[in-house]
């Protein structure tokens, strides 16, 4: 679908669910701009019900009590506006594939969705997006299409690798877990509608 003015104005007054449908990226068809997905990420906080685990820069904007936190106002989109410090992942042939926020979760480029990840541990479910013990490295060096992320848990860490690489003419993005700690852990993931813009 065509993006006019018109259609932009019927999207701000539509109920969430309609927004949601109608800038979700299908293969082949224009991504969303940064107006549909600010409007695509408001529409899914307001249908939330229930506790819920958003994005790291999301989960900050919205706390009131945070210092990254965003009033909406009469604005009506939510646009990432405090956690713009991602790393981008592709290859050299491919360029960007996927960007990585400071605590895991990947949007893939153009795709208006987030992959997030969630650690049951043998004290509690641990959520990278609010876990104070999260560090992220470039284990390959700058300029190489690996980036990991690691969250404490007990007894050592739990690590998530992304990293893009050719395979039969196609370029992919591999996203492998690894459990550094001796005791079993529990690895959830979960898609969302709101990604990392």
């Amino acid at each position: 679908m065509r993006r006019t003015p018109a259609r932009l104005a019927a999207l701000i007054d539509a109920p969430g669910a309609e927004v949601l449908a109608a800038t979700v990226s299908r293969r082949g068809a224009p991504s969303p701009g940064d107006f549909e997905r600010a409007l695509r990420t408001a529409a899914a906080v307001d249908l939330e019900q229930g506790p819920t685990h958003w994005p790291w820069w999301l989960t900050r904007q919205l706390r009131t009590d945070h210092a990254a936190f965003v009033p909406r106002g009469a604005v009506p989109g939510i646009d990432n506006a405090t956690g713009r410090n991602w790393v981008t992942v592709g290859t050299v042939s491919s360029g960007p594939l996927v960007s990585v926020d400071p605590r895991g979760a990947l949007a893939p480029v153009d795709a208006g969705w987030t992959l997030d990840w969630y650690l049951g541990a043998d004290d509690r479910w641990h959520v990278p997006a609010e876990e104070a013990g999260v560090r992220q490295s470039l284990p390959a060096g700058p300029g190489a299409p690996v980036v990991e992320t690691a969250v404490r848990i007990p007894s050592g860490d739990a690590v998530q690798r992304v990293f893009a690489l050719p395979v039969d003419g196609a370029e992919i993005i591999v996203v492998e877990f690894e459990n550094r700690s001796p005791v079993p852990i529990a690895l959830a993931v979960a898609i969302r509608p709101a990604d990392l813009l």
